[in-house]
């Protein structure tokens, strides 16, 4: 008795195998994903997603709409962090042996 083999139709790829990611499994797709919604955003700094509304809304975090969409792009959250880094480094002080 033979096995026959079928290929997955179109969407129908198990998502669970990173070979079938649109990055071919080397990241999980992260890297090529350039704009996340708000509640990813949210969720890859730590926060929960009425902060994120309200950094986006000061002006500390840009973001974009995409259709009816916000969309936060991933260099956003990155100058963000890089900000928020250079501020802590200029007020922490320094302590010499």
């Amino acid at each position: 008795m033979t096995q026959q083999l079928h290929a997955p139709e179109w969407g129908q790829a198990d998502r669970t195998d990173p070979s079938q990611t649109p990055s071919g499994g080397q990241d999980g797709g992260a890297a090529a994903q350039l704009l996340l919604s708000v509640e990813e955003a949210a969720r890859r700094l730590g926060i929960r997603r009425t902060l994120m509304y309200t950094l986006m809304m000061s002006g500390e975090i840009r973001s974009i709409h995409v259709g009816r969409l916000r969309k936060v792009p991933v260099q956003a959250l990155e100058a963000f962090v890089a900000r928020r880094l250079s501020e802590s480094e200029a007020e922490a002080p320094v302590h010499r042996a």
